[in-house]
């Protein structure tokens, strides 16, 4: 079991990083938007890697409309949520199994109690 205290302690962590990430985490898409977006994964981003460093290394080839400094930093922002994401999802995976055995637990001691 959690005790009071370390939830709130947890609570409070995790406020802390929602406050640290507050800048960041302002966008909300809808599922449309998810569906319809480019999305990068473990595949693409070494593709985007590479041609953000062709880009940066012939800045003569870039077309006008393509800003290479917030190209940069977008490339940059999403591998560093990569690097997050990839340390909550053991963490959120584990949450939720430990919650799925508690509730079902409790669940069916409450069905065999009333029988």
């Amino acid at each position: 079991a959690i005790d009071a205290t370390q939830l709130s302690a947890i609570k409070e962590k995790l406020a802390g990083l929602q406050t640290d990430l507050s800048g960041i985490l302002t966008i909300n898409l809808t599922g449309k938007d998810r569906k319809d977006m480019l999305k990068m994964g473990d595949k693409t981003l070494a593709f985007v890697e590479k041609a953000l460093e062709f880009a940066n290394q012939n800045p003569t080839l870039v077309p006008a409309y393509i800003n290479l400094e917030e190209a940069n930093k977008d490339f940059a922002l999403a591998k560093s949520l990569s690097d997050i994401q990839k340390e909550f999802i053991p963490l959120v995976r584990g949450i939720e199994d430990a919650k799925m055995v508690a509730g079902s637990e409790a669940y069916d001691a409450m069905l065999l109690f009333y029988g």
